[in-house]
């Protein structure tokens, strides 16, 4: 029987897909009956990792471990005096780098080991090598957790054993992104944006595989259609410098709202004040931000890539374009800020993520590959 299990997450210095991914198992599963914990691998003070001043803040039962020398061996031996002093069972990692040091110890002590494939940016050499050094760490664990067939099929392409990957979807907080009573207008408020006006979003990294050039060329092919069009870009990341150039090129200074981080308690607000919400990729697994687009009753415009077409069905929950195309994405902005449809995709987004992608399903899901080990 698993009692204990230890999740190892590297310590960014931003809220991503795996920092999110952890909170909300956290939050899905009953911490004292299933023992759960988490250990953070830092080469940072703990006061810069976002994530700990989350744990910190909910209670959640997490340990800290920093280690500047190069080659960070102080994580073996803390995290192996971690899982004997704590009694834990079962090993759960994130990234490459937690693979590297969760794996080393897990076969150390002869427990079992599940891993998350959060999914592959592919933007850079150095990108492309440490994913290739997570899927050869991957083919070693016990189970890895995938969220879409597309990244099933990824993994094994790049020689992960069929029988050790299992699909299970992302889940999210519904409620919280749902913010019942809460109108546009006051989320606006809260935020301190112009209420006026027509406002589109898209959050998220800010790196060449995200496809946020693609968006301001559609933005500045429709500026002029629709009355006073503002775009919110939430996120920060190694394409910031090129995209603010690129605004000033297309003449877009006036239309673009920059924000480079939130709280993790304000990010329904962003969702709320949007009129629609757009997701440019040119690469995906399952994003969380498209899954609390439409728990937040935000119409959605996304690009037909990854599990993105998994998730979402064109013309029932939103509209699915060709990646890399701004033509095409301007016209499905348009289309979906003119028409009247829209109205109806998001009450259809709104009951598939529902049903389909809730905290309790999550649980469920996750509990049973922790049980099949045991």
């Amino acid at each position: 029987m698993i009692r204990k299990v230890l999740h190892i997450l590297r310590g960014s210095a931003f809220y991503g897909g795996p920092e999110i991914y952890v909170l909300n198992l956290f939050q899905s599963l009953d911490l004292e009956v299933n023992g759960i914990q988490l250990a953070v691998l830092a080469k940072d003070i703990q006061e810069k990792v976002p994530i700990c001043r989350e744990a910190e803040k909910r209670g959640l039962p997490f340990h800290f471990i920093s280690a500047r020398s190069k080659f960070r061996l102080h994580y073996v031996r803390k995290l192996k005096e971690l899982i004997q002093s704590e009694k834990i069972d079962l090993v759960h990692t994130h990234e490459y780098k937690s693979d590297l040091f969760g794996l080393l110890v897990a076969r150390t002590l002869g427990i079992p080991i599940v891993a998350t494939a959060h999914g592959w940016t592919r933007n850079s050499v150095r990108a492309v090598a440490y994913e290739r050094l997570e899927a050869y760490l991957l083919r070693g664990v016990d189970k890895v957790l995938v969220a879409s067939r597309f990244m099933e099929k990824d993994l094994s392409n790049n020689g992960v054993p069929a029988g050790r990957i299992v699909r299970v979807a992302n889940a999210i907080d519904v409620d919280r992104f749902s913010l019942k009573g809460v109108t546009p207008e006051e989320a606006r408020a809260t935020l301190h944006i112009n209420g006026n006006g027509t406002l589109i979003g898209s959050f998220g990294r800010m790196s060449r595989e995200k496809g946020h050039r693609f968006l301001l060329m559609a933005l500045a092919r429709i500026r002029d259609k629709i009355n006073n069009v503002k775009l919110l870009l939430l996120g920060s990341g190694e394409e910031e410098s090129n995209l603010h150039n690129l605004s000033r090129k297309l003449g877009l200074e006036n239309v673009i709202q920059w924000v480079p981080s939130c709280l993790y308690d304000t990010m329904p607000f962003f969702f709320r004040a949007l009129d629609l919400f757009v997701l440019p990729s040119l690469l995906e697994n399952q994003p969380l931000v498209l899954l609390e687009a439409m728990a937040a009753r935000v119409p959605v415009v996304a690009t037909r890539v990854g599990g993105v077409e998994e998730t979402i069905q064109s013309g029932r929950e939103g509209v699915l374009v060709s990646p890399g195309n701004a033509e095409s994405l301007a016209e499905a902005i348009d289309h979906a800020i003119r028409s009247g449809e829209s109205s109806q995709w998001v009450e259809k987004a709104f009951s598939k993520v529902y049903t389909l992608f809730s905290l309790e399903r999550f649980s469920r899901d996750i509990t049973c590959v922790y049980e099949k080990l045991a």
